[in-house]
């Protein structure tokens, strides 16, 4: 039996990720600081919700939830607008040192490289018992990444392009029903399970909805041939 790909493999495996990312979406790489990608539609609005977490966080203070910039003067809740506020609040540094255009590129190159981390890890530990060399893991997360779901989805649909800790999710619930299944018991596993759908979350909440829903049919299955 193999083990898990190691730190060094997963760390090469998500700069080849991230190199590979900057081939497939180019020109981006060349206008990191001067434009986004998408149709000139919904990327916007999504620009908007960048915009709106440093402006509602820095600046005025406040819960990001409700704003009277839209409605105004009684304004709005956001709790159902797809604010996806993981990536206004890990961008927001970028935004505050670089600017609002750099923040949004930074989320596009980060969900594309992180995503193809998560379903390589994934694929290494459902195939360690198989397969020793860590190149079907590494084709998997090419696969998943760069699927053309993840790049339709480029064209403005921030909250629904954030797909990276889906595979993050599944790694875990893996690993914590394996341990269940073997009479072991590790926090480690259903913490980072637990945080990983909160992460998912933060990005959209039709993923949480397809996580759960996975959950159920995989505890299904695990019973049924047990």
């Amino acid at each position: 039996m193999t083990k898990p790909s190691s730190c060094p493999l997963a760390l090469l495996a998500l700069a080849a990720y991230l190199v590979l990312t900057l081939g497939m979406t180019y020109p981006l790489v060349l206008n990191l600081t001067t434009a986004i990608p998408g149709d000139g539609f919904d990327g916007w609005q999504n620009y908007w919700n960048l915009w709106w977490m440093k402006r509602a966080l820095v600046d005025l203070g406040q819960n990001p939830y409700f704003t009277t910039y839209l409605d105004y003067p009684a304004g709005v809740s956001l709790h159902f607008h797809t604010l996806n506020p993981f990536n206004g609040l890990w961008s927001l540094p970028v935004q505050l040192a670089s600017g609002l255009i750099l923040a949004y590129n930074a989320v596009v190159l980060f969900s594309f490289a992180v995503g193809g981390l998560g379903a390589f890890l994934l694929a290494r530990y459902v195939l360690r018992r198989a397969i020793a060399t860590a190149w079907p893991a590494w084709v998997a997360g090419l696969v998943y990444t760069f699927s053309p779901f993840h790049f339709a989805h480029l064209l403005g649909h921030m909250q629904v392009f954030s797909l990276e800790w889906l595979p993050f999710y599944m790694l875990f619930l893996l690993k914590t029903v394996e341990d269940a299944s073997q009479r072991r018991w590790r926090a480690t596993n259903p913490v980072m399970m637990g945080l990983a759908l909160v992460l998912v979350g933060l990005c959209d909440w039709y993923y949480v909805m397809y996580l759960l829903l996975f959950t159920v049919l995989y505890l299904l299955y695990t019973l049924a041939t047990r």
